[in-house]
């Protein structure tokens, strides 16, 4: 997936459902921001990949 890629998404969440207008905002060699909105919220996800010892460590930051 190319930074700048759009997509729908349907979220299912304690009996609710929530479609969001996705797109890809940043993609680097261990970083992925994505940004979903709608006409009541907008949310991110910044994820940030790393090594350890033989596995990958997963962390979120702030935007």
């Amino acid at each position: 997936m190319r930074q700048g890629a759009r997509w729908r998404n349907t979220s299912a969440f304690r009996g609710r459902t929530t479609d969001l207008e996705c797109r890809l905002d940043v993609r680097e060699r261990a970083r992925l921001v994505f940004a979903g909105e709608n006409r009541t919220v907008t949310v991110f996800d910044d994820l940030r990949f790393g090594v350890e010892d033989t596995g990958t460590r997963l962390t979120t930051g702030p935007r």
